[in-house]
């Protein structure tokens, strides 16, 4: 479907005056130019072939810039940090079983090239046919769907059901993290340090107003955000998804205090929005390689690595010395509770089979190594794409597969089996006495 609109059998290009968006011939053999727009070239611009509307497209990427090398990585990058959103951190907590947790993250290395193709393609068409056409489209799936509403009945049929499937997904994700966002502000910072002792309605009303906050908020934004700058903003969101990273994997492998990682997040987030101070006032000599959140995660590893190294901040955080001595410190409810250590998530662990950790180190130099800095200076087509893209297809293919290999690899025993005994429920009942 692709090659047919490139110069590979292509045989749809066309020119159209924009002026009076009049088509001055209908079309043409790749290469040769209509009379018309020899005399007046600058009215006419193609369509119908992708690589002579966007050839831009097609160019290997440079190193810097808004569209370059160093962006893809990042962009790449910082969406590593995607499966740490409030919504997709309560699914995992909701799943059944970890065994039903495994089947779905199966599926999610399959979903991205099942839902993902043919916004792409609606995009190509959108940018290959688009002057032709007698809108002016606010975007591509606008514009596929106005276009569909005029070829027929059961077009516009198609386009209403696409339509109302769109709204749906939206809706579907929106609901997910404003009730992500807000049981989380709810739960761990309003009741957990806030007000350890509101009452169940004071926290759902907090809740509440949480959602209606963010309602707000996303209101206001969408007066001014358009779907161009959609790319940045997730790149700054998993950008600043991503200083919580750290302190996920070494919680796995070491056991940082809570000071450490808030001394992380902390210096973090502040190197983020002192970089992004100066991009704004044009003093960041860093901003066309490095993103501004980049630049506070590796901030927050290098402080997080130094703490757990020298063992800083090891008994000076408020309630907490070592989970083995039986210390509690707050928990989300407000309740004093053993803090979860190395130890107890290694308990968890037995009997566990894991994905064998070279084959992850494969899939993460994989996915990072997609971004194209082996590309030369021209390109040829492969399959209706630059050849650069089409390897940058068939290593996402590769880490996919692997992907699902170590989903197969994984065998979680029963959640029962692993039970970790919590001897607490006597001071609970001490503080409810209380």
């Amino acid at each position: 479907c692709l090659s047919s609109f490139t110069h590979e059998g292509c045989a749809s290009l066309g020119y159209v005056n924009q002026s009076s968006r009049a088509l001055l011939e209908e079309l043409g053999e790749y290469g040769k130019t209509p009379a018309l727009c020899t005399t007046n070239a600058t009215e006419c611009e193609a369509y119908g072939c992708l690589e002579d509307v966007r050839p831009q497209f097609f160019q290997p990427l440079e190193m810097k810039g808004k569209s370059g090398q160093c962006t893809f990585f990042f962009f790449v990058m910082n969406m590593l940090a995607f499966p740490l959103n409030p919504h997709m951190v309560q699914r995992v907590y909701i799943a059944q079983s970890d065994q039903a947790l495994r089947f779905v993250v199966g599926i999610m290395f399959v979903a991205g090239f099942l839902c993902m193709p043919p916004g792409m393609m609606a995009g190509l068409v959108v940018a290959t046919f688009s002057k032709t056409w007698t809108i002016e489209p606010s975007s591509p799936f606008a514009a596929v769907a106005a276009q569909l509403m005029e070829m027929g009945p059961l077009q516009y049929v198609l386009a209403v059901v696409l339509t109302c499937s769109s709204l749906a997904a939206i809706m579907s994700t929106a609901d997910s993290v404003m009730l992500g966002v807000s049981n989380t502000l709810s739960l761990d910072l309003f009741k957990g340090y806030i007000s350890p002792r509101a009452t169940e309605s004071m926290t759902v009303h907090f809740g509440t107003a949480v959602s209606a906050i963010m309602v707000l908020i996303g209101i206001l934004f969408g007066f001014f955000i358009t779907d161009k700058q959609f790319g940045t903003l997730l790149l700054l969101q998993n950008g600043i998804l991503l200083q919580v990273v750290p302190a996920y994997v070494l919680g796995l492998y070491f056991d940082p205090s809570p000071l450490a990682v808030a001394c992380g997040l902390g210096a973090g987030l502040v190197v983020f929005f002192a970089a992004f101070t100066l991009s704004n006032l044009g003093m960041n000599p860093t901003k066309d390689y490095v993103p501004e959140p980049n630049l506070g995660f590796f901030v927050n590893i290098a402080v997080l690595l130094v703490s757990v190294l020298t063992n800083f901040s090891a008994n000076k955080s408020p309630n907490y010395h070592d989970a083995s001595s039986g210390t509690y410190i707050n928990s989300v409810s407000g309740k004093p509770s053993s803090r979860l250590s190395l130890q107890e998530i290694e308990d968890c662990m037995v009997n566990t089979s894991e994905p064998p950790r070279f084959l992850l180190l494969i899939i993460l130099a994989l996915v990072l190594g997609s971004t194209p800095i082996w590309s030369g200076d021209d390109y040829k087509l492969v399959l209706g794409m630059p050849d650069w893209a089409f390897t940058i297809v068939m290593i996402s293919i590769a880490a996919a597969v692997l992907g699902i290999i170590g989903t197969c690899l994984w065998q979680p025993v029963r959640e029962c089996d692993n039970a970790v005994e919590v001897d607490s429920e006597s001071d609970y009942d001490e503080d409810d006495s209380d």
